[in-house]
């Protein structure tokens, strides 16, 4: 499979690394449609179905997991 054609997951899409690594990905090719970004209040990713759920509606090929609780 292409690169430029995965389904991305990001967590802590929003914080520092994330913005720039989707800004990262972003310029390599990807469509942004395939890049999915778990933000903290649609999901509490310390809860399993919440887990489950961003699963799901991502549908990813590759996860990067950066989402932190400070």
């Amino acid at each position: 499979m292409e690169f430029t054609s995965r389904r991305f997951l990001v967590t802590g899409g929003g914080g520092f690394l994330g913005t720039h690594l989707v800004k990262r990905i972003k310029k390599r090719g990807v469509p942004e449609g395939n890049i999915f970004i778990a933000h903290s209040r649609d999901y509490d990713l310390r809860k399993g179905e919440d887990a489950l759920r961003v699963l799901k509606d991502a549908q990813p090929d590759i996860v990067v997991h950066l989402a932190a609780k400070v």
